[in-house]
């Protein structure tokens, strides 16, 4: 018994660990960094194969015949032979998918370090590349890409490194680590200009130590209301989003709308298009997104691109797929509440926050909350079968 439960976790390490490589390459994989030698292309494409690779050599040497285990060999299967030597943007469905169910017996916590780590250590390395002239150093409008291929790349990367440090917490944060993530969050700012991002660290720092007073963790977990909002935080966000969009296109022409259009840089304006010009189903349609740099025009237009993570899964992958998405966003903050893990809680509402302007949600190289469900998923069951049987021995 010993030894299969020592094998056990040395099997949850390694997959986590393969799960940090990957988000280490893909974070990588936003900069000039692997495009300047070839030697380093191909490294990190060897990496991604291993990190994919190793974890299915251990389920498969360890695990047995199930309906599950059958979903993700023919999932593992797709990835390697074939979406893994595309581009990343491609393969982001499967890569989440597939360290879901890799990363499902591990630690909710230890997920969301490892990514903390991994992408940390990917944006330094792209940011020290650019310092010493190793990549590009582009300004666009102003802004400095910092060695990535868009200029929000480094602080959105830096944004959610915060969100996943402070949700992996097990105690409280030092007043010097605050200073230095603020030090950084200016820096970012000043060289980048992207307001979201220092908007919402600075947010994330005030109610941090809000969410530390006792009187506010008891109004959150132990209060009915705001438990129940906590838990439908992901499907409120998305609703606001969605309906804030279509009153936007009911009121478009009248002048605080306008303003409303010029404060979020366009993003109601191009949501309006794109549901127009598209519209909603139930499994969405493919849409051909315009970044503006590489000359392809269409309609006469060369950017055409939908911030928002809720309009654009809405608009591409469908409704059901935006109810999954959501319910499975849920199961972390009703882990979040279940536990009365007040950084896990406040780290990921902060994220879904941030959603509803940017495009986070579903990306394997920026959301590592989605990673963790299913490992949320197995601790909620235990837990409420342990409050089940303490009641059954209660009444007995």
């Amino acid at each position: 018994m010993i030894n299969k439960i020592n094998l056990k976790i040395k099997v949850n390490d390694i997959t986590t660990i393969c799960y940090g490589i990957c988000v280490f390459v893909f974070v990588i994989g936003q900069s000039y960094l692997p495009a300047s030698s070839a030697v380093l292309s191909m490294l990190c494409k060897g990496l991604r194969f291993v990190a994919v690779a190793v974890p299915a050599l251990l389920f498969l040497k360890n695990s047995k015949f199930s309906i599950r285990n059958l979903v993700m060999w023919g999932l593992i299967a797709l990835l390697i032979i074939g979406n893994i030597f595309f581009n990343q943007a491609d393969s982001d469905l499967i890569y989440i998918v597939i360290f879901m169910l890799y990363c499902s017996k591990s630690k909710p916590e230890d997920v969301i370090k490892t990514y903390c780590i991994s992408a940390f250590v990917g944006i330094v390395l792209v940011i020290a590349a650019w310092f010493i002239g190793a990549i590009p150093s582009e300004v666009r409008g102003g802004r400095a890409c910092l060695g990535f291929y868009f200029a929000t790349f480094g602080p959105n990367l830096f944004l959610h490194t915060v969100l996943a440090y402070i949700a992996s917490r097990k105690n409280r944060i030092k007043l010097s680590r605050w200073i230095l993530i603020e030090i950084v969050n200016v820096w970012f700012y000043k060289m980048t200009d992207t307001l979201a991002v220092f908007i919402i660290i600075n947010a994330g720092i005030v109610l941090y130590y809000v969410f530390n007073i006792e009187k506010v963790k008891q109004v959150l977990f132990e209060g009915k209301v705001f438990k129940r909002i906590l838990e439908v935080s992901p499907f409120a966000c998305a609703i606001v989003t969605i309906l804030a969009q279509y009153f936007y296109i009911e009121h478009y022409n009248e002048p605080m709308y306008m303003a409303v259009n010029v404060a979020l840089s366009n993003r109601p304006y191009f949501g309006k298009i794109a549901i127009e010009t598209y519209g909603i189903s139930l499994f969405g349609q493919p849409i051909t997104w315009l970044t503006g740099i590489d000359g392809t025009k269409v309609s006469g237009m060369d950017y055409f691109y939908v911030d928002s993570s809720y309009l654009q899964v809405l608009l591409k992958y469908g409704i059901i797929m935006l109810v999954v998405l959501c319910a499975v966003m849920m199961v972390v903050q009703c882990y979040s509440v279940l536990t009365r893990n007040v950084y896990m809680c406040l780290g990921c509402a902060l994220f879904l926050i941030h959603c509803i302007t940017d495009p986070q949600l579903l990306s394997f190289r920026y959301n590592p909350f989605i990673i963790a469900s299913i490992a949320c998923v197995g601790i909620i069951k235990s837990q409420k079968k342990i409050e089940k049987q303490g009641e059954d021995i209660y009444y007995e």
